[in-house]
C-alpha cells in the first residue's frame, strides 16, 4: 500500500449542489501514482466522511515527482450525489455499426 500525505488547498462550498469542491495535493511515497479511489479512500478518511459520497474528478501526477494534484467533490449525502452527478451516456450498442456494415 502507497503512503500519501493529502493536503486540502482550496475547500469551497457549492450549497446549490450539495457538496464541498476541493482542490488538493497528493504527496505519495515514490512508486506509481496512486489510483483515484485510494486517492479518495484516503480523503475520506482525513475528512472524517463515508468514501461512498467522496468523488475525485480528476488526478494529476507531476512529472519527476512523487507528487500530485486532484479536484475532489464531497457529496453531503449519497442521495445528494445520485440526484446531482451528471450521468455517463450509454455507449452505443455494437450491433448497429455491424448491421450498417452488411448494408
Amino acid at each position: 500500500m502507497i503512503m500519501m500525505k493529502i493536503d486540502v488547498n482550496e475547500d469551497n462550498e457549492n450549497k446549490a449542489l450539495q457538496r464541498r469542491e476541493l482542490v488538493i495535493t497528493v504527496d505519495y511515497d515514490g512508486g506509481p501514482t496512486p489510483s483515484s479511489k485510494a486517492v479518495g479512500e484516503e480523503l475520506a478518511k482525513k475528512l472524517g466522511v463515508g468514501a461512498d459520497i467522496v468523488e475525485i474528478r480528476q488526478l494529476l501526477g507531476i512529472t519527476g515527482s512523487a507528487k500530485g494534484g486532484a479536484c475532489a467533490h464531497v457529496w453531503a449525502s449519497a442521495e445528494a450525489k445520485q440526484k446531482f452527478q451528471p450521468h455517463k451516456r450509454a455507449k452505443p450498442s455494437a450491433a448497429k455499426p455491424a448491421e450498417a456494415a452488411k448494408a
